[in-house]
Order: C-alpha cells, then sequence, then structure tokens
C-alpha cells in the first residue's frame, strides 16, 4: 500500500513539473513577446493619412511623346499635403489599432516552409507544435503614446471593418503568431502583418535575436502585399 501511495505522489509531482515546465516555456515567449512588439510595431505601422500625393501628371502630344508634366497642380496638392499632414502630426488625436484578439496559430511545418523559401542563413528551430493559441493583454502593449489598441472582436468582421463610421481614426489591423526558438533561446521567428484598407496590407516574416540580453528584430522580410 505504501509502495503505490509512494508511485501515486511521484506520478503527481512528475505531472506538476511537467505542468510548470510548459507554463515557464510559454510565460518566456510571451515575454519576448511583448518585448519585442513596440520594435515590430514602429516598423509596421504608418498613418496612411500621412502618405505623400502621388506624381505630376504626364501630358503626352498626338504621337504620344511626352512634352511635360502638370507641375502646377501637383505643386498645389503638394502644398496642401504638406500643410495637412503638419496639422496630423501636431494633433493629439490617438489613432486607433484593431489588433487580433489571440495569437495566430501555426504549426512547426508552416515555418519551415518558410524558413525553406526565405531565410537564407541556417537555424535550427525546435520542432514545436504552436498551433495553441494565447490571448493578448493589451495592458502589456507598449508603442507610440498616440496609438490605442483595441480587441479586433469588438470590430465588424471581415472587411466590414472599414466600412463602419467610428469616432476615432482606425489607423489598421495587426496581429502576430506564436514565436518559434531555436534550442539555445537566442533567436526567434514569428509572423506579423499590417492591414490599412480593404486592399492595403503587409504580412512579414520577422527573425528576432538577443544581442547584450535584449531582443532585437534581426529582419523582416514581405511574404505578402496588397
Amino acid at each position: 500500500m505504501k509502495y503505490l501511495l509512494f508511485i501515486f505522489i511521484i506520478g503527481i509531482q512528475i505531472v506538476l513539473a511537467s505542468c510548470n515546465q510548459n507554463q515557464t516555456e510559454l510565460d518566456f515567449e510571451k515575454s519576448v513577446a511583448y518585448e519585442i512588439f513596440p520594435l515590430l510595431i514602429e516598423k509596421i505601422h504608418f498613418d496612411r493619412r500621412l502618405l505623400p500625393p502621388p506624381p505630376p501628371v504626364p501630358h503626352y502630344n498626338d504621337t504620344n511623346q511626352l512634352i511635360g508634366y502638370d507641375t502646377i497642380m501637383s505643386d498645389s496638392i503638394l502644398k496642401e499635403w504638406k500643410h495637412k499632414a503638419e496639422e496630423l502630426k501636431a494633433d493629439t488625436v490617438r489613432l486607433v489599432i484593431a489588433i487580433n484578439d489571440s495569437t495566430e496559430s501555426l504549426k512547426y511545418e508552416d515555418y519551415k516552409f518558410l524558413l525553406k523559401r526565405y531565410i537564407e542563413k541556417e537555424i535550427i528551430f525546435k520542432k514545436i507544435d504552436l498551433s495553441e493559441k494565447y490571448k493578448i493583454d493589451l495592458e502589456r502593449l507598449v508603442a507610440d503614446p498616440k496609438l490605442k489598441f483595441k480587441y479586433r472582436s469588438n470590430f465588424p468582421s471581415k472587411s466590414n471593418i472599414w466600412n463602419e463610421e467610428y469616432n476615432f481614426h482606425l489607423s489598421g489591423i495587426i496581429g502576430f503568431s506564436r514565436i518559434l526558438f531555436d534550442p539555445s533561446k537566442e533567436f526567434g521567428i514569428l509572423s506579423t502583418g499590417f492591414g490599412c484598407g480593404k486592399l492595403c496590407g503587409t504580412g512579414y516574416l520577422v527573425l528576432i535575436k538577443k544581442v547584450n540580453k535584449k531582443w532585437m528584430i534581426d529582419k523582416m522580410i514581405i511574404t505578402e502585399e496588397a
């Protein structure tokens, strides 16, 4: 009886140790995600309202030869844009970004495909299933004070999000995946994306590395663009 009790206690300890290890791994991943987020949002976010106007309209003669550009109209538009851009930069209105409620679920096989297609240097990553999601904590997202984050679930689904009128400026939609690390936890890889309209957005594969005990973005590769 004592032997069976001993076996039972050992079994419980093993299960608890395993759970603690898994929790520690996830906590570590989350800490890296929130640490790298300010650098990530700085690189992928932009205010679409500040995009410069198109170049001057070219004019052609009857034989389709270029004879000049409509610089008068172009200069007027550019001057107006610069004035508006200065106003937008100076205002205190916060830009709202809709962020996916949870991380994207990706499997090791997905990363393996991306690595083979986009990455030149050889980094061995741990073979692990990252299909389980975790909810993103908005309180831990650090970014420019003008940016405010709201869960994607608070907005209309799919492209309908861009059809609504809001009492704030919706600056975009972002999301990011789980992070896959190498065994030494010196390198990591994740995917992210920023949507700026119905037909406006970019997806990235992001390589991160630890430098002087701090996580930095090593490389960003565009995987899709609209």
